[in-house]
């Protein structure tokens, strides 16, 4: 991919350009799923694309093409000027790298999976037979199977070439349960570096028995509960409004709310929020942003202190902030900002004093994004989930509904654990944290 991204380069050297950067992707994808005891899709595709970010007269414009012909990577160049003739000038956005080579390739890329084709069909077809092993109440698992991806990126303007190549694999289950007229379908997933490293019975498992519990289902009356969310419905829940609040790009047009309580407390005192590359438990580590720039930790909100949104070298200039080296961009895209690994900080209790006493545990959210406002805060979703009393699970709550403002409830946190838990992807870590200020509402 260098030796195109070079072409591309020698090729813009004609329009006169105030900078450009390029960036290629390539990858590869076997995809596996299965019904009623058979493999269902086996599917392997390629594919690569190149994208070109142009600077003319101070605006920006992008394309992209997914042929690597010398007519293809012309016509983009091509495009991409005549599309910054109708962008908004923007001074602060340049093509800035710190120069030299950025590499960052996963131990297992270039080593071959030890397990066969073969094998990987016999587990994915056990992912979805195994749900009925588990529990009779199991009727159906509509939702299963196996991912082997493999991607590279690479990235030039002249000056900072990047590289970054990752293999992954990505398997999951789900249990669709009766019980009478209740019906209830719960599903779990897991990532490995090759298949050796998923626990395939625990995928299982974890669907079936979350699905079997939710079955027993019983109301409570509606009103304002401590409220606990498992590691992967926290993250979806906070990163709603987390993406807006955190973004200096959101900042500067005007759509993040608090883009003037830098430095004053936004949440708990107890709370702390640090985006950390370099995460030792992290799936997706991180050593350099989009534009080249090497990553360090960052902490976003100290003791409920609001301290820094993500920046890019633009943003970074146009807010009159620091630059902590946060840019992202796709290769359709502009642009942009975003974080790498978010983690919680733990706090001083014990799980046990943690969880004494009786709380409601949310494992699943219903219409998150249509029913959240992220300028506001106001939050209104479907959930399902259980009615806790220290630590034990008393019964399944289901068909409710989730409403409050983001913005009080991240001061009403009520209490946070010691320990550190995260999500399916591991690209989220935070201990149990007790949620006040939350309204639960039942038919």
């Amino acid at each position: 991919m260098k030796e195109i991204m070079n072409q591309v380069y020698d090729m813009s050297s004609k329009f006169a350009l105030g900078g450009i950067d390029i960036i290629a992707e390539r990858g590869s994808l076997l995809g596996l799923k299965s019904f009623n005891g058979a493999i269902s899709e086996h599917k392997v595709s390629s594919s690569q694309i190149i994208g070109v970010r142009v600077i003319k007269e101070n605006r920006c414009g992008v394309s992209y093409t997914e042929s690597f012909d010398k007519d293809s990577l012309a016509f983009m160049l091509q495009q991409a000027v005549n599309s910054s003739k109708f962008t908004k000038v923007n001074p602060h956005e340049m093509v800035q790298s710190p120069g030299g080579e950025k590499i960052q390739i996963e131990a297992n890329h270039n080593q071959d999976e030890s397990a066969t084709l073969e094998e990987k069909m016999d587990a994915t077809i056990e992912l979805e037979k195994g749900t009925f092993k588990v529990d009779p109440s199991v009727k159906n698992s509509p939702y299963n199977g196996i991912s082997e991806v493999a991607v590279e990126h690479a990235s030039f303007d002249g000056h900072t070439f990047t590289q970054q190549k990752q293999k992954y694999l990505s398997a999951y289950t789900s249990a669709l349960c009766e019980r009478g007229e209740e019906k209830t379908m719960f599903w779990h997933s897991q990532l490995g570096r090759k298949m050796a490293d998923i626990d395939f019975q625990k995928i299982i498992n974890e669907s079936v028995n979350t699905s079997v519990a939710l079955l027993d289902v019983k109301k409570i009356e509606s009103g304002q509960y401590p409220i606990l969310f498992s590691p992967d419905m926290l993250e979806s829940f906070t990163g709603i409004f987390f993406g807006s609040i955190l973004s200096s790009k959101s900042a500067i047009e005007g759509t993040n709310p608090l883009k003037d309580k830098l430095g004053q407390m936004i949440a708990s005192n107890q709370f702390t929020l640090i985006d950390d590359p370099t995460f030792q438990d992290s799936f997706f580590p991180s050593l350099f942003d989009a534009e080249g720039f090497d990553q360090k930790p960052i902490t976003l909100i100290d003791r409920g202190e609001f301290k820094e949104m993500y920046t890019n070298t633009a943003t970074a200039k146009e807010l009159g902030q620091g630059h902590n080296c946060r840019a992202s961009r796709s290769v359709k895209g502009t642009l942009m900002v975003n974080g790498t690994t978010l983690v919680i900080a733990p706090g001083k209790e014990s799980e046990k004093n943690l969880l004494k006493g009786r709380y409601v545990e949310l494992v699943k959210l219903d219409g998150l994004h249509s029913g959240a406002e992220a300028v506001s805060g106001s939050f209104s979703f479907g959930a399902s989930g259980f009615l806790c009393e220290n630590g034990e699970r008393l019964h399944a709550l289901k068909n409710f509904t989730v409403s409050g403002n983001f913005y009080e409830a991240m001061k009403n946190i009520t209490a946070m654990g010691d320990q550190l838990h995260t999500t399916a992807d591991q690209s989220f870590f935070a201990p149990s944290i007790i949620w006040g200020g939350i309204t639960l509402a039942f038919g």
